[in-house]
């Protein structure tokens, strides 16, 4: 894992007092974030950008602490945390029974939606449309497994990246892609990308935050971090900056 940024030291006057909680580093929040997934994390040029890196800034100001962020595969999300190598997982994880057996959730900050997005031009306007459609989606997720079961879809390309996804629907190289609602918000914003869902809208998703097991004064303090977060305005502008909408933590979006 490398660790980038960026470790910057904080004061607010509504923080919480630092000697409340144990660090990894002392006076540093360190932050396990994606490697590769945009917009919540991912490199733009030799800086690491994104709604978890920005997360993570705003929840260490909330603490009177500097952060440091350290891009982690999914796959080392849990050991990351249970190592003592991070202090905090804000890398796009579900809490699930089977995770929360091995490591503390902390409240949702986002949630999401999967469904199927076609061109806005296309004659697609239904779910029963789709019969012999072709449908991208990314390789090796629960959003393929959740394709694969739509009934009457035509052939799946799967691809190694979301951005690859959206390129061939932009490109017009498949008909359909099944994605995050939040996903498709980012490229929208972008101008990258203009869709519309089917309302095909099967699965849907959120992301917690979490914490070696027993590390309850950090995660306390950082739900009240995101809290102050979501209540002083701030969630909203991180919401409208990378997903285009006031509020990625409603359901249904």
């Amino acid at each position: 894992m490398l660790i980038v940024g960026l470790t910057i030291t904080s004061c607010s006057s509504q923080g919480t007092d630092a000697t409340e909680f144990s660090l990894v580093s002392p006076g540093e929040l360190t932050c396990a974030v994606a490697e590769d997934y945009p917009p919540f994390s991912f490199l733009q040029g030799d800086q690491q950008v994104g709604f978890e890196v920005d997360l993570c800034a705003e929840i260490a100001q909330r603490l009177d602490v500097g952060f440091v962020l350290v891009p982690t595969e999914f796959v080392d999300l849990i050991d990351s945390v249970n190592s003592d190598q991070i202090d905090v997982i804000l890398g796009s994880m579900t809490a699930t029974d089977a995770r929360s057996q091995l490591i503390d959730f902390g409240n949702t900050y986002y949630r999401t939606s999967a469904d199927v997005y076609v061109k806005s031009d296309s004659s697609l306007s239904s779910p029963a449309n789709l019969e012999g459609a072709t449908l991208g989606v990314k390789k090796g997720t629960t959003f393929a497994d959740a394709a694969a079961a739509l009934p009457g879809v035509g052939p799946i390309s799967e691809y190694a990246e979301n951005p690859e996804v959206i390129q061939v629907l932009a490109a017009g190289e498949v008909e359909a892609i099944f994605v995050s609602s939040l996903l498709v918000s980012y490229y929208k914003s972008l101008g990258q990308l203009d869709a519309r869902g089917l309302g095909v809208q099967v699965m849907s998703d959120s992301a917690a935050s979490g914490f070696k097991k027993g590390n309850t004064e950090l995660l306390n303090a950082v739900n009240s971090a995101i809290t102050e977060i979501s209540e002083d305005g701030t969630y909203e502008v991180l919401s409208q900056k990378w997903f285009g909408i006031p509020n990625a933590n409603e359901t249904g979006q």
